[in-house]
């Protein structure tokens, strides 16, 4: 919610823009969507906006014409000073959450950094058709986003009383569910509830637990391998499966089925079948991409949409690569399990 009242010391910003700018600027409430609280006519390369709020929130400036837009981490009755190059703002003196959330960004930047040169080369290597080369970047950018992730939950779980803390966990863009259930419990109890923010990480939260099926029975299907041989997991039974989720079109299942092959015969030594999952539409696609993987163990496709794959359906798989480790059993012992996880030492 986003309140104010008269009575109160308003919050102030006070702006320095690189150059000159004739327009409006809107401040406004990030709600459930951005909600316009206050404005000012600026003429000029620095101007003031005042508004009295009493909770911590985010709130966001706009310019109009566009040519900026910033947030802060605004809390009642504090002044902020904030400058602008290009579209993009730094706050350089604030309250405690804006220098909360700095101190965090300051330690991610380098990160940042990293995976957007990443992604430039990936991007570069694509347009020139060297798709195998640009695959080998997928791994140490996956590599990054892992590492600042894992910074933003410890960061998350130092402070989880912060408004700065909550702002993070809304914008995670994690998929793993025992990480989210940890940050979901301490941010649970958080005076921040009533943001955008929370309302954001509780359902991208919901949305994740309801795909979460370890420890339950694992679905039994039917399909048919490269062969044309039907196969069943039922037909599994009394044996560890590794199950695994992919299509040629998917660059990271790619990356991740050539590290599956690596570990192949260690899993085989471990007792450890393999069912691959191709979730392609096109069978010549598949076959193609098969023999370039060179996968020798069983690999199956309904040949069928995504969206339309019955397996898919039953696995709560809305992403890929995917994997689901079950028990001789039949029970799904580890969701999303890392490979390397899976050999003993």
């Amino acid at each position: 919610m986003c309140l104010h009242i008269q009575a109160q010391k308003p919050t102030t910003f006070h702006v320095r823009l690189d150059k000159a700018f004739q327009g409006k600027v809107y401040l406004c409430c990030i709600k459930d969507r951005l909600t316009q609280v206050d404005s000012v006519e600026v003429n000029g390369s620095a101007f003031s906006i005042s508004h009295s709020i009493d909770h911590p929130d985010e709130y966001t400036l706009v310019s109009r014409p566009f040519r900026f837009n910033t947030s802060v981490l605004a809390e009642p009755g504090v002044q902020y000073t904030i400058t602008m190059e290009g579209s993009d703002g730094k706050v350089i003196q604030g309250g405690k959450e804006q220098a909360r959330i700095d101190s965090l960004n300051s330690v991610l930047e380098p990160l940042n950094d990293s995976m957007q040169v990443i992604s430039q080369k990936y991007s570069t290597l694509k347009e020139q058709g060297k798709d195998e080369e640009a695959e080998k970047w997928l791994e140490p950018n996956n590599a990054l986003f892992t590492r600042a992730v894992d910074i933003k939950a410890k960061f998350i779980q130092s402070d989880p009383n912060s408004l700065a803390a909550m702002i993070v966990a809304s914008e995670l863009l994690s998929s793993d569910y025992p990480l989210l259930s940890r940050l979901h419990k301490v941010l649970s109890s958080s005076p921040y509830t009533y943001t955008r923010a929370w309302k954001r990480f509780d359902n991208d939260f919901r949305q994740v637990s309801a795909k979460w099926i370890q420890d339950k029975e694992a679905p039994d299907f039917i399909t048919k391998d490269i062969n044309g041989k039907v196969v069943r997991l039922s037909d599994f039974r009394g044996k560890t499966v590794l199950l695994d989720f992919w299509a040629s079109w998917c660059l990271p299942c790619r990356a991740k089925m050539k590290k599956l092959k690596a570990i192949y015969p260690e899993l085989t030594k471990q007792g450890i079948t393999v069912v691959s999952i191709s979730l392609d539409e096109d069978i010549e696609a598949w076959r193609k991409a098969s023999r370039e993987e060179g996968i020798s163990w069983t690999n199956t496709c309904d040949v069928v949409p995504f969206n339309k794959n019955k397996i898919a359906q039953a696995y709560q798989v809305s992403f890929i690569p995917q994997l689901f480790l079950i028990s001789p059993q039949g029970f799904i012992t580890s969701q999303s399990p890392n490979l390397n996880s899976l050999i003993k030492k």
